[in-house]
């Protein structure tokens, strides 16, 4: 009597994991996960697949699959609990104009700024310097520069 074995493909359909290639596998499982987010098969508040899945999907070992989620969160694409992983929903903004004799500054927080702020991993502050040497710090991710219309008018640079 014969036997039917079913056999699941690892990777199959979204993106394989090629380990003669060069380049490291959690980075090329970062790579896949960071395409479904881009492309919409992942969304804002779709939880990733469990580490162990990833595990068994892809072939490779839990350290990879964990060093893939920390690129991903370094990068602010998703959130991490002890629930699992999901995808970042992308916070409101507000619209920020430069005054006169303000700058702009972006760098990346320190552990107390984060902790400030209650920034995640991976997201940038904006420190406006203010006439005065008076600062303030922002996350990067909740404002947008918009121009200066009256500075553009009197032939002040933008952008």
């Amino acid at each position: 009597m014969a036997s039917t074995v079913a056999i699941m493909v690892r990777g199959s359909g979204a993106g394989q994991i090629k380990p003669h290639t060069g380049v490291a596998v959690y980075r090329q499982l970062a790579s896949i996960i960071r395409d479904q987010i881009a492309t919409g098969r992942l969304r804002p508040g779709d939880k990733l697949l469990t580490q162990d899945t990833y595990v068994y999907e892809y072939g490779i070992g839990v350290d990879a699959v964990r060093d893939a989620l920390a690129i991903l969160r370094s990068e602010g694409l998703i959130d991490t609990t002890r629930q699992g992983s999901v995808v970042r929903r992308p916070p409101q903004r507000a619209d920020v104009t430069l005054g006169p004799g303000m700058r702009a500054i972006v760098r990346m927080p320190t552990e107390r700024e984060r902790h400030d702020i209650g920034l995640p991993e991976g997201v940038p502050v904006v420190v406006f310097e203010k006439p005065g040497g008076e600062m303030e710090v922002l996350a990067g991710d909740r404002i947008a520069l918009v121009g200066n219309h009256e500075q553009d008018a009197a032939g002040g640079r933008s952008g």
